[in-house]
């Protein structure tokens, strides 16, 4: 389910708690629901009790990095059964009988990780699941608990940079006058959970990560 609350945390929080959605009964083995926001309700800070609002942030989020942990699990089991069936570990070789479809997607997958085409040990050591626990706590720090200009204007959870005219961002107001980065922003929270979970998996200063 996809919803749409632009103006209104307060009913937001009722719903989940209609699904009885809770971090406990999480915590305590409950499925994650469905459940995925394409923005933060605009009245979230004024949300109260405060912990009403840091658990309804955290609900809203979770979903959506189970999601993507679902798509990476995916991708990984497909590429785990392909080293699997070629019978050997780390390079596909050139003599390795590929359909062209499947030789496409990993083409295209090695690229989109950064990694030479048919390095599998490589592939494999950067398409894999990120501990929710690791990006729920980051995107509470950089977005003040959903409540920052950057989230709330531009779907930005984690604060990520961006210095490329051709990728959209916001400006901090406190920018200083020789910098020119700009925090990226997103059409979607799902967008940036992707990109976030992308960066940690791929940028060179999260290689032992």
């Amino acid at each position: 389910v996809t919803l749409h609350v632009r103006n209104n945390a307060a009913a937001l929080a009722q719903y989940f708690g209609k699904l009885d959605y809770r971090l406990a009964a999480v915590h305590s083995g409950a499925d994650v629901p469905r459940v995925y926001l394409s923005e933060l309700p605009k009245d979230l800070d004024e949300l109260a009790p405060v912990g009403l609002r840091k658990s309804l942030f955290l609900r809203v989020v979770l979903p959506l990095i189970v999601q993507e942990n679902e798509r990476l699990r995916a991708e990984r089991a497909r590429l785990l059964a392909l080293r699997q069936r070629l019978g050997h570990g780390q390079w596909l070789g050139q003599g390795d009988r590929l359909g062209a479809a499947e030789r496409l997607w990993l083409e295209r997958l090695c690229d989109r990780y950064a990694v030479e085409p048919g390095d599998l040990g490589a592939i494999l050591r950067r398409v894999d699941v990120i501990p929710p626990s690791l990006a729920l706590a980051q995107a509470a720090t950089e977005s003040a608990w959903g409540t920052s200009r950057f989230v709330q204007e531009g779907n930005a959870l984690f604060g990520m940079w961006t210095w490329s005219k051709a990728v959209p961002g916001l400006v901090p107001r406190e920018r200083d006058e020789e910098a020119s980065h700009r925090v990226r922003t997103f059409a979607t929270l799902d967008a940036s959970v992707r990109a976030y979970v992308h960066t940690l998996n791929t940028h060179w200063a999260y290689r032992e990560f």
